[in-house]
């Protein structure tokens, strides 16, 4: 159960799921409109965030599947344009959350395997759908265009390389993320010690705002 207190774990609790809303939403939708490939690194790395911090301050089981599924309803109204394939990967990321931050007694080897599984759920996926909606003629487009410009005597598989590389890049990255995602609620208690990340507000200063007029 969640505490009720609005400054206290539920108020954390749905400003952590508001963030990855953000995230999913805002970030993936203007990431799928420019076309840029590296939307799930880029959004995936930002979600994993979000569900480690949720796992460290809302330790109760289900939270994380509560938020994946709120997450997943705002997506929808938010970026309709979202493809399939990234609905799966919310749940997917939302699901392995759940299940590797049942017993959190290891955080930080939680977060960086929930990082690494989760970005390279999200590589191998665009190589699959470019497959399945391609086919293997593709890699064989990719080889020959790059063996012609070579001008090798002996055929290269250029995409298999590509590809490796690919998902190279999300675990490097995934290992990354998750160390850093790993340091962050300590960083977080450490500035909020700090007065220069204080912001103070006195309640007698008052700030004229101009009268709005009816229209």
């Amino acid at each position: 159960k969640i505490s009720n207190s609005p400054l206290g774990v539920r108020g954390i609790y749905y400003r952590l799921i508001a963030l990855w809303v953000l995230c999913e939403a805002m970030l993936g939708g203007i990431i799928h409109g420019f076309k840029i490939p590296v939307s799930g690194l880029v959004v995936g790395s930002c979600a994993i965030v979000c569900i480690c911090l949720i796992a460290w301050y809302v330790p109760n089981k289900g939270a994380i599947i509560k938020a994946t599924i709120i997450v997943a309803i705002f997506k929808m109204m938010l970026s309709p344009q979202a493809p399939p394939p990234a609905y799966i990967a919310v749940f997917f990321q939302g699901l392995l959350g759940e299940a590797i931050f049942w017993n959190r007694r290891f955080y930080r080897l939680s977060c960086i395997l929930l990082a690494v599984l989760g970005l390279l759920e999200s590589g191998l996926q665009r190589i699959l759908m470019l497959t399945i909606v391609y086919g293997n003629d593709l890699w064989k487009v990719v080889n020959n265009f790059i063996n012609g410009l070579t001008k090798q005597k002996v055929s290269t598989n250029y995409s298999l390389w590509i590809g490796a590389g690919y998902v190279a890049l999300h675990l490097i990255t995934g290992i990354l993320v998750g160390w850093w995602a790993s340091l962050l609620p300590k960083r977080i208690e450490k500035w909020s010690k700090e007065e220069k990340y204080s912001m103070i507000t006195d309640r007698a200063t008052s700030i004229g705002l101009p009268a709005t007029s009816k229209k």
